[in-house]
């Protein structure tokens, strides 16, 4: 997964009303880490692509991740 795909990621989480605090928090990251994979300052690590793929799926399959990723 390259920067562009998890910026776009987490812009459609954005748009959902879902931080990147509250994402990072979910994937046990910090805020500034994450902002630097969705920038290229830091390549995404292949852990944290499969968690975003597999919330991508759930998605897919009409899972709301708003209320999964709020719950944590």
């Amino acid at each position: 997964m390259d920067y562009k795909e998890f910026a776009n990621f987490l812009a459609k989480l954005k748009q959902n009303k879902i931080s990147n605090k509250r994402f990072g928090d979910f994937v046990d990251y910090n805020p500034t880490t994450i902002s630097h994979y969705a920038s290229g300052k830091k390549p995404v690590p292949k852990v944290l692509a499969e968690a975003v793929r597999g919330l991508q799926f759930k998605e897919q399959i009409g899972i709301d991740l708003i209320n999964l990723i709020k719950k944590n």
